[in-house]
């Protein structure tokens, strides 16, 4: 594979043969006749750029109601060039490469036909694009939640992180946790793109766009990515959850076709060209895994839909894919948010999961004074414990050990126990001194007194700060905290 070292600048030739158009906007659309007018208005209410240099590629994929109707109607009365590509039903995939097959600038960029684009969106990328900085290999923008029902944007996304410190340029192998997964909040230089002849896999209905993300940065030596915060990409969570990704979760595709022509795909490419699995991509890997993860938690789990054999196959990728994981990885996402039952679940099938160095503070009974903790080790390897309460040894007024499932097979064991809340409490495991942390945070408790609250212990993640009002999307929704906003 021909690797490209990192790119300064937009070459002059590129954009004279572009004829001064450097970004490509594609659009791709399936039945979205209700959403589509959103759209397009937002298109045309973008600030401070010359529409007329950035052609529009609006892709139909086989709509069976009025999408290309009314994609015909705007074209006739917007400003910006417009080409109106149709093909049968064939997948997010597909559609993309025929957008990528007729575009002609140096940068490229996907819309999927049932978002909205905020005001500034255009002109944030062209600013940078069109700049003489030294250009990274990706830019990415920052995706909000549009709830369909409420009119609601959310800047809940996990990844919200790598937007709190507002635009800048990391290398990937410096900062792996700024890994990007959706192609429609993501801006590609199409050199490299043309000269490898990188598609989108058409067979992949789930993480076609991760994988193609995947293979796109594993063409540079050393990727960078520059992330555009005030360039705001809204998501749109259908009331209805007819979009892709609901249906996805109950799709043997999700199980199965990611792990196999994705994840190892992109695992064996990386290792062939660089000899390792970069950071990134494993940081990337772990986060959709968390997702799959989730996705067999509850009696109604939509994993629990799958038949028992693709449940047992999904346990086998999963173990192969975990190999070329590093335990590093698993912490830091951890760290950051992956749940402590996932977390053990990874480690325990890498056979990585040890006697714990932390307990789990998640619950308190203020009418009885006791707080519940809970921490996992493998199965068959019960270890010995000691609770001190005031100085002196004790017992658990309550506790249990039960076995952690996941896809049908036994994991790790978890040990729950109920303590007093009242006084200094201590713990050793296997005569090891351990930390009490709260919630999912992972934070060290101090010393607990007789005023200790309930409150205190509630991890931060179930009592968000919300902020309600008629506000435009700013900067204002780029804090760390759950925002809750009006759209009007």
């Amino acid at each position: 594979m021909h690797r490209f070292d990192s790119m300064a600048g937009l070459p002059t030739a590129l954009l004279q043969a572009a004829g001064n158009r450097c970004l490509t906007v594609v659009i791709t659309m399936f039945n979205v006749e209700r959403y589509l007018e959103d759209l397009l208005e937002s298109l045309d209410r973008q600030a401070d750029i010359r529409a007329g240099y950035i052609p529009i590629v609006l892709v139909d994929d086989g709509s069976t109601d009025r999408t290309i109707s009314i994609a015909r109607s705007w074209e006739q009365r917007t400003k910006f060039p417009v080409t109106i590509l149709e093909q049968e039903n064939s997948g997010p995939g597909a559609a993309r490469n025929a957008g990528l097959d007729v575009c002609e600038t140096p940068w490229v960029t996907f819309v999927d036909g049932d978002d909205v684009l905020s005001d500034c969106y255009l002109s944030e990328i062209l600013d940078e694009v069109e700049s003489a900085r030294q250009s990274p290999e990706l830019l990415v923008t920052n995706i909000i939640r549009f709830l369909e029902g409420s009119r609601e944007l959310k800047n809940d996304h996990p990844l919200r992180y790598k937007f709190r410190d507002g635009t800048r340029t990391v290398r990937l192998e410096h900062a792996p946790h700024f890994f990007q997964l959706s192609s429609s909040t993501a801006v590609f230089r199409m050199e490299p793109i043309r000269a490898s002849g990188l598609r989108f896999d058409v067979e992949l209905m789930v993480f076609e766009d991760a994988k193609f993300i995947g293979e796109y940065l594993l063409l540079f030596s050393s990727p960078s990515v520059r992330v555009l915060h005030r360039a705001q990409y809204l998501y749109r969570r259908r009331g209805d959850a007819s979009s892709l990704v609901p249906s996805a979760e109950r799709s043997t595709a999700r199980y199965l076709d990611v792990p196999e022509r994705a994840y190892l795909p992109l695992i064996e490419i990386s290792k062939a060209g660089l000899g390792r699995v970069p950071a990134w991509l494993q940081a990337m890997i772990v986060y959709d895994l968390y997702w799959t993860a989730k996705l067999d938690i509850g009696m109604d789990g939509p994993a629990r839909t799958q038949s028992p054999t693709v449940r047992k196959k999904f346990l086998e990728l999963l173990r192969q894919v975990l190999t070329d994981i590093s335990v590093e990885q698993i912490e830091f996402a951890r760290a950051q948010y992956l749940p402590s039952n996932i977390r053990s679940f990874f480690l325990a099938l890498k056979g990585e999961l040890d006697v714990p160095s932390t307990v789990l503070i998640d619950r308190l009974d203020p009418s009885r004074s006791l707080l519940r903790a809970r921490y996992s080790y493998p199965v068959g390897q019960e270890p010995g414990e000691e609770f001190t309460w005031g100085g002196e040894l004790i017992e658990p007024t309550f506790g249990k050990r039960r076995a952690v499932c996941f896809f049908d097979e036994m994991v790790y064991m978890e040990r729950i126990v109920w303590l007093p809340a009242a006084r200094e409490i201590s713990a050793r495991i296997n005569g090891d001194r351990v930390t009490f942390v709260r919630g999912e945070l992972q934070e060290p408790l101090p010393v607990m007194h007789e005023w200790v609250s309930w409150s205190y212990f509630v991890p931060k993640w179930e009592r968000p700060s919300v902020v309600e009002g008629n506000h435009d999307v700013g900067p204002n929704l780029l804090s760390d905290r759950k925002v809750s906003l009006r759209y009007p």
